[in-house]
């Protein structure tokens, strides 16, 4: 998984979520989920392709999107139709269903282990 904020520097709500996502970046980090971030000046269209606005009068930002499989399986933004969000550290863990992401990473990584034993086992055997 890929977990990305979609902000920009200009915004309280964007500046204020920042530590919130590295917090969140530094428990959940793992060699098969990435934390990233995209800025919406810079990255034009980017935001609007995942139904994220990025203009000031929608406040819509900052959003996280968790990408699985390269297409966006769980998503936040400042404003849903018009209700505000709590960006805290509980509520973004709870609704992008962050440790659920992170024990399928885990679940992978254990997976590949597992297969990279089984291939070396088999070479020996074959030696």
């Amino acid at each position: 998984a890929v977990v990305s904020t979609q902000s920009g520097h200009y915004g309280r709500d964007c500046n204020a979520v920042k530590p919130i996502f590295g917090a969140l970046s530094r428990e959940y980090t793992h060699d098969y989920m990435k934390f990233g971030k995209c800025d919406v000046l810079k990255s034009h269209g980017v935001p609007e392709s995942y139904d994220i606005s990025s203009s000031c009068l929608r406040t819509e930002l900052p959003a996280i999107i968790v990408f699985e499989g390269g297409v966006p399986a769980a998503r936040i933004k400042q404003t849903n139709n018009g209700k505000q969000y709590l960006m805290s550290y509980e509520n973004l863990k709870r609704d992008l269903q962050l440790q659920e992401f992170y024990e399928k990473a885990l679940e992978k990584s254990k997976n590949m282990k597992s297969a990279e034993s089984n291939k070396k086992t088999e070479n020996k055997k074959k030696k």
